[in-house]
């Protein structure tokens, strides 16, 4: 599936970060896969192009680490 994020997410917030209250589920995983890092799970709004040319409003989530970038992109439509 060839999904595009269009332009800057808005409304990009943290929900999780290693450390804190709120500690990622998967952090194990993702410590094994990409290295040790500090990671943190977050989410944004942003249009998406669709495979058939639409532009569509959706949330995104991700995992993010410096030196890594964002790994394991989820979509939602909205």
């Amino acid at each position: 599936m060839n999904i595009q994020i269009i332009g800057r997410l808005r409304d990009v917030r943290t929900i999780a970060r290693k450390r804190t209250m709120q500690e990622i589920r998967d952090v194990e995983r993702l410590r094994r896969r990409h290295g040790v890092r500090r990671w943190a799970h977050k989410k944004g709004i942003g249009l998406l192009r669709l495979p058939d040319g639409s532009v569509q409003l959706g949330a995104i989530g991700w995992y993010e680490a410096h030196g890594v970038g964002r790994v394991e992109i989820k979509l939602r439509f909205h």
